[in-house]
């Protein structure tokens, strides 16, 4: 399973397949956790991109974010262990009063 297959299925709305190719993508192809994250962010992006140009509707981001959402629960496991340092940074979100 290459990175642009995962990237598709998130496009594709293929929640029923999503779980299925990151497994394999982690285990028989051994990929790093990283890399499949963001090749299903890539696929977020390209819904991302077409709800703004009207091709896909709130029905379709519903169904994308469960195709994330399914991608990530196989996901997370192989995060957490992961070896690799990730550099946490602060948000301060605000607004302002009046």
């Amino acid at each position: 399973m290459d990175f642009e297959e995962l990237t598709e299925l998130v496009v594709e709305l293929e929640v029923d397949d999503i779980a299925d190719a990151v497994k394999v993508a982690l285990d028989e192809d051994g990929k790093d956790p990283f890399e499949v994250l963001t090749a299903l962010t890539k696929g977020m992006d390209e819904v991302s991109r077409r709800y703004e140009e009207f091709d896909y509707f709130l029905g379709e981001l519903v169904l994308a974010g469960d195709t994330m959402k399914a991608g990530l629960e196989v996901l997370k496991p192989a995060l957490a262990v992961s070896d690799r340092k990730v550099e946490k940074i602060k948000v301060v979100i605000a607004t302002v009063k009046g």
